[in-house]
């Protein structure tokens, strides 16, 4: 993801708004890595709740 970051996010032509000029299909690329981009982010913050959901489980569990 940071490859991507670097070199296709940072740059500030890399918009769907201006990327539809060179075609439709690449528009809909870009469209999909910023959402792709997205998605990680929201996975990387969920990842450690996650993982504290599961011992709070786990300790609820072991108590019972």
């Amino acid at each position: 993801m940071d490859k991507i970051k670097r070199e296709f996010l940072a740059n500030e032509k890399f918009k769907p708004a201006t990327v539809k000029y060179a075609s439709f299909a690449a528009k809909g690329l870009c469209d999909w890595v910023i959402r792709l981009q997205q998605y990680d982010k929201i996975v990387q913050d969920i990842k450690p709740k996650k993982i504290a959901a599961e011992n709070a489980e786990i300790q609820y569990k072991t108590k019972q």
